[in-house]
């Protein structure tokens, strides 16, 4: 619990957003759930002392414009879903949704890390309500380097994130990531348990399967959509080369005074087309 509350605060900190005090987690760890979803690879909803709602997920697969539409009905989704018949808007408590993001949304942006609130747009300070948030944390615009005494605690946990798949107990990046940090020890001690449920590897090992195909059947399409394209310019480019050179040999005959059934049965032009000649 404490690890996704220092993840959280880790977020909030680095927008300049007031930290939170204590967590609970309002769907815990299902199978199934994870077995099914082969996109995200986190999906935790969770609230604070406040009753703040929490949505983080963790997206390995995605388009900018089919993303953000996929966030807003995220986030429209959870606020609705506070509300029963009859109840009182006033009870509707704010929306936080975190998505860490393993391709960028934003190319024209340098910052990997957004936070999006609902304000007038020419009056920036001027918020229509605090209970819209949504965090964009595109984990490959970051530039961490090793032993960096600078980094942010947001920065630290993106390179958990990027990392420690990567990482072998005992090496430089290990000990970097868990000196004098003993939430980042506990953090890498949950992941050391998870790759040795064989269940939960295998489940991994489905979705990693599930992406390459992918990103395999998009490239064949997209590459059979260009060749279908090419062929049929091509093809589009002969038909109107030939009709100009009939229409340039009608011309020529008609110029000489050559009947049109002769131009027709000659040129294959019909009798309409060579009357507009």
């Amino acid at each position: 619990m404490h690890l996704l509350l220092d993840f959280i605060n880790a977020v909030l900190q680095n927008a300049g957003l007031p930290r939170i005090a204590e967590v609970q987690i309002m769907n815990p760890f299902n199978l199934k759930t994870y077995r099914e979803d082969k996109e995200s690879i986190l999906d935790i909803k969770a609230k604070d002392e406040n009753n703040r709602q929490f949505h983080v997920e963790i997206q390995v697969a995605g388009t900018p414009h089919g993303h953000i539409k996929r966030m807003l009905y995220y986030w429209a989704r959870i606020y609705q879903q506070q509300m029963k018949q009859g109840s009182d808007f006033r009870l509707l408590h704010p929306v936080v949704c975190i998505n860490l993001l393993s391709f960028n949304l934003f190319n024209q942006v340098e910052l990997f890390h957004l936070c999006f609130l609902a304000t007038a747009m020419n009056m920036p300070g001027c918020v229509l309500s605090t209970d819209f948030q949504i965090h964009t944390i595109e984990i490959f615009k970051t530039k961490i380097e090793l032993h960096s005494r600078n980094l942010t605690r947001l920065e630290k946990w993106v390179y958990f994130f990027l990392y420690i798949h990567q990482i072998e107990e005992g090496s430089e990046e290990m000990t970097f990531l868990q000196k004098d940090d003993p939430v980042m020890r506990e953090a890498c001690d949950a992941y050391k348990s998870f790759i040795r449920d064989p269940e939960l590897v295998a489940r991994e090992t489905s979705r990693a399967m599930f992406l390459s195909d992918q990103t395999t059947n998009l490239n064949i399409a997209r590459e059979e959509g260009l060749e279908k394209g090419l062929k049929k310019g091509l093809k589009k480019g002969m038909e109107k080369g030939v009709r100009e050179h009939a229409v340039a040999t009608a011309r020529k005959m008609k110029t000489a005074g050559m009947d049109a059934k002769l131009i027709e049965q000659f040129t294959g032009l019909a009798e309409e087309q060579i009357g507009e000649i």
